[in-house]
Protein backbone atom coordinates (compact mmCIF):
# COMPACT_ATOMS: atom_id res chain seq x y z
CA UNK A 1 0.00 0.00 0.00
CA UNK A 2 2.93 2.46 0.00
CA UNK A 3 2.60 5.38 -2.04
CA UNK A 4 -1.51 4.76 -2.04
CA UNK A 5 -3.18 7.64 -1.37
CA UNK A 6 -6.88 7.83 0.47
CA UNK A 7 -8.76 10.77 0.85
CA UNK A 8 -10.76 11.61 4.45
CA UNK A 9 -13.31 14.64 4.86
CA UNK A 10 -12.78 15.72 8.44
CA UNK A 11 -15.34 18.27 9.81
CA UNK A 12 -14.81 20.03 12.89
CA UNK A 13 -17.23 20.97 15.44
CA UNK A 14 -17.75 24.92 17.20
CA UNK A 15 -14.76 25.94 19.26
CA UNK A 16 -16.71 27.50 22.04
CA UNK A 17 -17.95 24.33 22.98
CA UNK A 18 -14.95 21.61 21.78
CA UNK A 19 -13.52 20.29 24.65
CA UNK A 20 -9.50 19.86 24.93
CA UNK A 21 -8.67 17.24 22.42
CA UNK A 22 -5.78 14.82 22.64
CA UNK A 23 -5.63 13.06 18.74
CA UNK A 24 -3.73 14.04 15.95
CA UNK A 25 -4.52 17.27 13.85
CA UNK A 26 -5.93 18.88 10.93
CA UNK A 27 -5.64 22.28 9.65
CA UNK A 28 -8.98 23.45 6.83
CA UNK A 29 -8.19 26.51 4.79
CA UNK A 30 -11.22 27.77 3.18
CA UNK A 31 -11.89 31.27 1.70
CA UNK A 32 -15.55 32.56 2.77
CA UNK A 33 -16.24 36.17 0.33
CA UNK A 34 -13.88 38.61 1.18
CA UNK A 35 -11.71 36.45 4.07
CA UNK A 36 -9.84 32.92 4.57
CA UNK A 37 -10.27 30.52 7.30
CA UNK A 38 -8.62 28.41 9.04
CA UNK A 39 -9.68 25.93 11.49
CA UNK A 40 -7.62 24.02 13.25
CA UNK A 41 -9.59 19.86 13.85
CA UNK A 42 -8.22 17.53 16.28
CA UNK A 43 -8.91 13.88 15.12
CA UNK A 44 -8.27 10.17 17.11
CA UNK A 45 -6.14 9.09 15.57
CA UNK A 46 -6.88 5.35 16.65
CA UNK A 47 -9.89 6.16 14.51
CA UNK A 48 -8.16 7.42 11.48
CA UNK A 49 -5.55 3.87 11.66
CA UNK A 50 -8.48 1.92 11.35
CA UNK A 51 -9.92 3.98 8.27
CA UNK A 52 -6.74 3.57 6.81
CA UNK A 53 -6.74 -0.14 7.79
CA UNK A 54 -10.08 -0.26 5.81
CA UNK A 55 -11.75 -1.28 8.68
CA UNK A 56 -15.45 -0.13 9.53
CA UNK A 57 -15.49 1.64 12.77
CA UNK A 58 -18.37 2.21 15.16
CA UNK A 59 -17.52 6.16 14.55
CA UNK A 60 -17.69 5.77 11.38
CA UNK A 61 -19.16 2.97 9.80
CA UNK A 62 -20.52 4.26 6.58
CA UNK A 63 -17.69 6.17 5.08
CA UNK A 64 -19.03 9.35 6.10
CA UNK A 65 -17.09 12.72 7.13
CA UNK A 66 -14.68 11.52 10.39
CA UNK A 67 -15.79 13.69 13.13
CA UNK A 68 -13.17 15.86 14.96
CA UNK A 69 -13.35 18.74 17.56
CA UNK A 70 -12.26 21.76 16.65
CA UNK A 71 -10.04 23.71 19.03
CA UNK A 72 -9.49 27.24 17.57
CA UNK A 73 -10.83 28.97 14.46
CA UNK A 74 -8.46 31.98 12.62
CA UNK A 75 -10.17 34.40 10.03
CA UNK A 76 -8.31 36.86 8.19
CA UNK A 77 -9.53 38.99 5.47
CA UNK A 78 -7.62 37.92 2.16
CA UNK A 79 -6.36 41.20 1.71
CA UNK A 80 -3.76 40.09 4.53
CA UNK A 81 -3.32 36.49 3.25
CA UNK A 82 -2.68 37.54 -0.08
CA UNK A 83 0.83 39.27 1.50
CA UNK A 84 1.51 35.81 2.78
CA UNK A 85 2.15 34.64 -0.78
CA UNK A 86 5.53 35.04 -1.72
CA UNK A 87 6.72 33.80 1.84
CA UNK A 88 4.44 30.79 1.81
CA UNK A 89 5.66 29.59 -2.13
CA UNK A 90 9.53 29.79 -0.48
CA UNK A 91 8.35 27.64 2.15
CA UNK A 92 6.67 25.32 0.28
CA UNK A 93 9.83 25.23 -2.12
CA UNK A 94 12.15 24.64 0.94
CA UNK A 95 9.91 21.80 1.98
CA UNK A 96 10.07 20.32 -1.48
CA UNK A 97 13.88 20.50 -1.91
CA UNK A 98 14.35 18.91 1.53
CA UNK A 99 11.91 16.26 1.09
CA UNK A 100 13.66 15.47 -2.52
CA UNK A 101 16.79 15.12 -0.49
CA UNK A 102 15.40 12.85 2.05
CA UNK A 103 13.86 10.97 -1.08
CA UNK A 104 17.25 10.79 -2.88
CA UNK A 105 18.71 9.30 0.61
CA UNK A 106 16.11 6.22 0.50
CA UNK A 107 16.41 5.58 -2.85
CA UNK A 108 20.17 5.28 -2.82
CA UNK A 109 20.13 3.26 0.65
CA UNK A 110 17.50 0.80 -0.92
CA UNK A 111 20.33 0.82 -4.01
CA UNK A 112 22.94 -0.13 -1.90
CA UNK A 113 20.82 -2.64 -0.32
CA UNK A 114 20.27 -4.44 -3.53
CA UNK A 115 23.61 -3.93 -4.94
CA UNK A 116 24.83 -5.71 -1.46
CA UNK A 117 22.34 -8.46 -1.84
CA UNK A 118 20.35 -8.12 1.45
Amino acid sequence: MAGDQILLQVKGEEPLNAPPALFGNFLSVARVGTDVQFEFIFVDLNVLAQLIQGAPTTENPTGAPVAGQTVAKLIMPAASFVQLKTHLAQIFSDIEKEMAKIQEGQNASTGERRATGL
